[in-house]
């Protein structure tokens, strides 16, 4: 029997080591949706205890090489100290970074005319290009943010860099507040990604596309940057019709299997449906019939015309129709609003807990539930109507696995205030059927912890050159 640790097989101190890295708990990618504002995953707490571990001894040091570093870059300075001090170990070591640097501050007068930011680019590419196994990347601020009329922008040094500068990265999160940076910065760095399979963007209300026909164009190549992604988070407007952006998703991401669609107001940054089901049974049939509403937000059941008119409804014909054509997608969730009734569980306030601490709490609350005959979550008509209209996608997109519904309720007995409601569907597949399994005990996200600041911001460089900002 061993008697101390070093007694231990190679194999076992190695499958220690494994489990005290929490970056190995970590999903890839470990960023959520728009409205999802839990903690970073990212942190570089999360090697603590490894490292702990690996100085033990030479011997575990030499079985257990240093990996899966989490890096949190917050200033210029510290970026330039890297790049020059970093051992090459260690940099080979970075597996997640994310990217946090306020913009530098503008030459005033003349020298305004004269600022490059090709010098603040190179720098940043070489840095990055030397992290060789970095698989996820995270962008809010950089100090490419310059957007005077004088300067040389983000715009201008496309294609001064190599393809590729950022070969091993397979997940990147473009979360700026920036209004141009958020339409500029994903053009730079995209194309720079050898093999994207993860991404989440916030195109402006004025630039609600994906980029890759115009990029393809500026760097004269036919590449398609987004043709492999697996998992999209999308920011969207509540004036932007919805079922057009999903038909430019279908075009650009034929591979997509995860996709995230979250409308927001423009002015306001509160979260909206993005899409609007409003449900009638056939009181002859029993059947449902469905309306959908894609292009503005309705908040009562009755602006949606007499149920007694009701036929085929051609926006949730044509929702389906868009949505039929991704051949590959296992999970949707655009956010689609039921407006139902229902009782409150376990509402979310914002706080700093991550997710997966949200979810193991969550999970440990529901299984110690014991749920009497009066306390449905939601009733069975409710439920009736959710679990056909579910049936419709599943049978629609015959890949289709999981999706949610939402319903916002306008005050929470609790804190007086709206919050949404969300509801987890499975879908299971037989030789002639589909079946659908629906969680009627659903989450509820405050409504206010749900905002999101990505993209909004118009920085008014010409009557501030310079100067600080509340950033």
């Amino acid at each position: 029997m061993p008697l101390t640790l070093l007694h231990l097989s190679d194999e076992i101190i190695q499958h220690i080591a494994y489990y005290v890295h929490l970056d190995n708990e970590i999903p890839l990618p470990s960023f959520n949706p728009h409205w999802a504002n839990f903690k970073d995953e990212i942190d570089p707490a999360n090697q603590k205890d490894y490292i702990s571990f690996r100085s033990t001894c030479k011997r575990i040091r030499e079985l257990c090489p240093l990996r899966g570093l989490n890096v949190v870059m917050k200033s210029w300075v510290k970026l330039l100290k890297w790049s020059v001090e970093a051992p090459v170990a260690v940099m080979e070591a970075v597996r997640r970074m994310v990217i946090d640097i306020d913009r530098l501050d503008l030459p005033k007068g003349e020298a305004l005319a004269k600022y490059s930011i090709v010098p603040i680019w190179h720098t940043l590419t070489s840095f990055l290009r030397s992290l060789h196994n970095i698989q996820e990347l995270i962008i809010r601020k950089t100090p490419l943010c310059q957007h005077g009329p004088a300067i040389l922008t983000p715009s201008a040094i496309y294609g001064l860099e190599g393809m590729y500068f950022l070969p091993k990265v397979e997940s990147i999160s473009f979360e700026t507040r920036c209004r141009l940076c958020c339409n500029q910065v994903p053009k730079l760095f995209v194309p720079a990604i050898n093999h994207l399979e993860h991404l989440k963007v916030s195109p402006s209300k004025s630039r609600q596309e994906l980029y890759g026909t115009k990029k393809a164009r500026l760097i004269k190549t036919d590449n398609n940057f987004y043709e492999n992604i697996h998992t999209l988070h999308l920011k969207t407007f509540v004036l932007v019709d919805r079922l057009e952006v999903l038909d430019q998703i279908s075009k650009n991401c034929p591979s997509i299997h995860n996709l995230y669609l979250t409308a927001y107001d423009a002015d306001d940054n509160y979260v909206v449906g993005s899409c609007t089901i409003f449900c009638h049974q056939s009181l002859t049939t029993g059947e449902w019939s469905f309306k959908m509403n894609a292009e503005s937000y309705l908040d009562y059941f009755e602006q949606a015309d007499p149920v007694n008119e009701w036929g085929s409804d051609q926006t949730f014909d044509t929702f389906l129709e868009v949505i039929s054509r991704f051949e590959y997608l296992e999970e949707l969730d655009c956010l689609i609003d039921f407006k139902l009734k229902g009782r409150t569980l376990d509402p979310v306030y914002p706080s700093d807990s991550k997710k997966s601490e949200y979810y193991q709490y969550r999970s440990s609350l529901l299984s110690s539930k014991t749920k009497s005959a009066d306390e449905g979550d939601v009733d069975e008509k409710s439920k009736s109507a959710m679990i056909a209209a579910a049936k419709l996608f599943a049978a629609t997109v015959p890949t289709l696995r999981v999706g949610y519904f939402w319903a916002y309720i306008p005050q929470h007995p609790l804190f007086e205030k709206g919050f949404w409601r969300r509801w987890r569907w499975t879908c299971k597949r037989g030789e002639n059927e589909v079946s659908v399994e629906l969680n009627d005990l659903p989450e509820e996200f405050k409504d206010s912890w749900m905002n999101n600041d990505n993209g909004p911001r118009d920085w008014d460089y010409v009557a501030q050159q310079g100067e600080d900002e509340d950033d």
